[in-house]
Formats: C-alpha cells, sequence, structure tokens
C-alpha cells in the first residue's frame, strides 16, 4: 500500500491489490524458471513444453473467466495458477529426478514459513509505522522484513547461514568461489 502510490502516484491505489497477488505469484514463477533449466539440462525440453502449454492454456482460460470482475480477479486468478503450476511441476521434478515427491515439496514449507512470518512482521511494522513518512516506514518495514527471513532461515534451513558465512568469508579472504577456479589451485 505504501510502495505502488510512492513509485506511480496516488492514481495507482487500484493497483495495490493486484501487486501484492503478483509478488507472491511470483515467487512461485522463480520456482518455475528453475525448473526450466533443469528440463533442459536434463534433455528433456518436450516436457516441459508440454507443461508450458498446458499452464498457459489455464491461464488465458482463467483470465478470460476472471476478466469480467477486473484486475484484482484476474491478478488471484493468476495466483492460483501458478500454484497448480507449482504443486503439477513437484509431480514432473520428481519423475526427472527418480526422488520422493516429499523431497521436492519440502522447500515449499520452508518457503511458505518465511512468506508468513516475514509478511506479518511487515504487516505490524505498516501498522506500527503508518503515521510515519511513506519513504520512512518503508524502509522499517524492509528492515523488519529482512530480520524475520534470516531468523526464520537461521532457525528452519541452518545450512544456508552456514553455506552464506563460507561465501562470505572466501570473498573477504580475496578467493574466489569455484574450486576449480585460478585462485583456489
Amino acid at each position: 500500500p505504501l510502495l505502488v502510490p510512492l513509485l506511480f502516484g496516488g492514481d495507482w491505489d487500484a493497483s495495490i491489490i493486484p501487486a501484492q497477488l503478483l509478488a507472491i505469484a511470483g515467487i512461485l514463477a522463480l520456482g518455475a524458471w528453475l525448473d526450466h533449466g533443469l528440463f533442459y539440462g536434463v534433455g528433456r525440453p518436450g516436457t516441459w513444453l508440454i507443461y508450458a502449454l498446458v499452464i498457459d492454456a489455464l491461464t488465458l482460460l482463467t483470465t478470460i473467466f476472471v476478466a469480467r470482475w477486473g484486475l484484482p480477479a484476474i491478478a488471484l486468478g493468476f495466483l492460483c495458477v501458478a500454484l497448480v503450476a507449482t504443486f503439477a511441476r513437484w509431480f514432473l521434478v520428481a519423475r526427472v529426478l527418480a526422488t520422493p515427491i516429499r523431497a521436492i515439496a519440502q522447500p515449499f514449507a520452508y518457503l511458505l514459513a518465511v512468506v508468513v512470518v516475514a509478511g506479518a512482521a511487515g504487516w505490524a511494522a505498516s501498522v506500527f509505522t503508518s503515521s510515519w513518512p511513506s519513504i520512512l516506514s518503508l524502509l522499517v518495514i524492509g528492515l523488519v522484513v529482512t530480520i524475520a527471513h534470516i531468523a526464520v532461515t537461521a532457525l528452519l534451513a541452518k545450512q544456508v547461514v552456514i553455506d552464506v558465512a563460507e561465501i562470505a568469508r572466501k570473498l573477504m579472504a580475496g578467493k574466489t568461489l569455484w574450486p576449480m577456479s585460478r585462485g583456489n589451485r
């Protein structure tokens, strides 16, 4: 609610809810981008093409159906399609990697925890800073969301924190990140 008017002006207030829904859908779409690379990398572009055609057709049909209710409905429809696409990819990726679906879906629980905790923390910060100037409020909200994200990551994905610390240590020592690069031989 603060960012859209700040970036585009007060005439764009109607875009706040669609922007929020599309931001969540964007998180799911990032997973599709990664899976796309996987299917091409393992030599299965045809499987990805069929998946993409089905999801794009579903997106088009959903948009046609919900368009009568306006942009917020279209954004919500896109979010629903993104969720369906994510669940469908779990089965496809599990099959390609010959691994249980549970192993593919498990990171989604972490993502969900981050979104819920960081989102709740951001919402609380927005309530607390609602009377502040928009830019200051956004800075505080961003800081609170970042801290919440780091806290959830430290609790649920300790290996991520270890990996980031190792990368930072290597960068601070002037080493490259790849084991076989010249700086580490």
